[in-house]
């Protein structure tokens, strides 16, 4: 999670806000998933080491952290999308009109990493 935090960065170079709003966004989104991670693995401890579990609904726990990991892939694969839309766009105003490797990455970026994440999410709100 850190290393899609610090791509997205990246992609937001030219911008500083944008970069500033969505770095934030991110990296809360990302340690609230660390943390419902977290409290996961510590109760699969109690439970191993005999003790009281402290928190008594296991799949809530498990949903909300499958549920935070898939909303943040997904986010970060959509804003990468977007920002390669765009830069799709301005280079048609300048002047570039053929079909490039921009327009390959992508089409191969909506089909490897947005859709596949919107059928796991459908398939995780079908399953719980």
């Amino acid at each position: 999670m850190a290393s899609l935090i610090l791509q997205v960065r990246v992609v937001f170079a030219a911008e500083p806000k944008s970069r500033l709003l969505v770095t934030v966004f991110l990296t809360i989104t990302a340690m609230l998933v660390y943390g419902a991670m977290f409290a996961y693995v510590v109760w699969i401890f109690e439970i191993l080491y005999g003790q009281a579990p402290t928190f008594n609904n296991f799949t809530e726990l498990f949903r909300i952290w499958s549920i935070g990991l898939i909303v943040f892939v997904g986010f970060s694969c959509v804003l990468f999308l977007y920002k390669l839309l765009v830069t799709i766009q301005r280079r048609k105003g300048m002047g570039f009109k053929s079909f490039g490797p921009l327009h390959v990455l992508a089409i191969m970026f909506g089909q490897c990493l947005v859709v596949p994440r919107i059928n796991t999410s459908l398939e995780f709100a079908l399953i719980t």
